[in-house]
């Protein structure tokens, strides 16, 4: 592999384990509140953060992606509050 991706790997690493440290202390009922003057609940940025994530080393490995695998909860179209 090489240095630079073994470099981005490690951030991406890092900051999936700092993302998920805030979320266990996230609950349902709050992983699901839009605030006010936001679009997006908590849960839906938490989706995007990881399949953006994962989309990153799919690009860096270029390894084929089975779309089955991930529920794409993060369409550009796709809004909690979308119904409103």
């Amino acid at each position: 592999m090489k240095k630079r991706h073994e470099i981005l790997f490690k951030q991406l690493e890092s900051y999936r384990s700092t993302v998920m440290d805030v979320l266990r202390d996230v609950t349902d009922e709050e992983a699901d509140l839009v605030p006010s003057g936001f679009n997006y609940n908590i849960r839906w940025n938490a989706g995007h953060i990881f399949l953006d994530q994962y989309l990153w080393i799919q690009v860096l490995t270029k390894e084929k992606m089975d779309p089955h695998e991930i529920k794409c909860v993060t369409e550009a179209s796709d809004s909690p509050i979308s119904d409103e």
